[in-house]
């Protein structure tokens, strides 16, 4: 058998460089700025890697004004933003939506000096299989919510829950959630949507106190805002 042998830096870049989804670090002080992006990013934006580094203002150029905000959030608080949402806009004027796995890279003190993401499009395709009510997107493919440009991964049942809040024209009783996530008969159901309405909103409300995406309508159940 072989001996193991780790790549070397110039392998692991040459990797890098051959794989689709773009891969990029930025660095947070002493000077903000691109330390590495590989070149795929030239067939998503238009732009290649050596602009990138070259000019600040070409990522400003390629982030939707829309997402700027989220952008910020993760540079603030990278940790709290594992999964982001965010449009790149073409040089040719086309608007491509982006997910982004964000790590916050820290030097020998602690501190946080720089952040790393892999990017990936989300695609037409991808998009067939999305449910969007108001502020939430609401992944079918996958067990996860996009909401205000931060995706939370949830589990199976919280996503089967709010897959069923989205696809409802109106408020879904409580009675029906329970039916649809383990049937009609299921001892404690009441109490079990509760408790995942709850773990819900902690997901996805900016509030889990005063929540405005997952709304409870009294004497009906439970909507999405933009369904209620």
């Amino acid at each position: 058998m072989a001996a193991y042998r780790p790549l070397s830096d110039a392998q692991l870049v040459e990797l890098l460089e051959r794989i689709p989804d773009v891969v990029w670090r930025y660095r947070l002080a002493p000077q903000p700025g691109f330390e590495y992006v590989s070149p795929s990013i030239a067939a998503l934006t238009g732009y290649t890697a050596a602009e990138h580094y070259a000019d600040p203002r070409v990522s400003a150029r390629v982030l939707h004004p829309d997402d700027r905000s989220v952008v910020e959030a993760v540079i603030a608080e990278p940790e709290a933003h594992p999964v982001v949402l965010v449009r790149w806009r073409h040089k040719d004027g086309g608007v491509i939506p982006t997910e982004h796995r964000i790590t916050a890279v820290r030097d020998a003190r602690g501190r946080i000096v720089a952040v790393e993401g892999v990017a990936r499009p989300v695609t037409s395709a991808d998009r067939r299989f999305q449910i969007q009510a108001g502020e939430l997107v609401v992944d079918l493919a996958m067990q996860r919510v996009a909401a205000g440009g931060r995706v939370a991964e949830l589990t199976s049942t919280e996503h089967r829950l709010i897959a069923v809040l989205a696809a409802a024209e109106g408020p879904v009783a409580v009675e029906t959630l329970v039916a649809a996530l383990w049937g009609s008969g299921y001892a404690g159901g009441s109490r079990a949507v509760q408790v995942h309405i709850s773990n819900l909103r902690r997901k996805l409300e900016e509030d889990p106190r005063t929540p405005r995406r997952i709304l409870t309508v009294r004497g009906h159940g439970y909507a999405l805002a933009a369904r209620a």
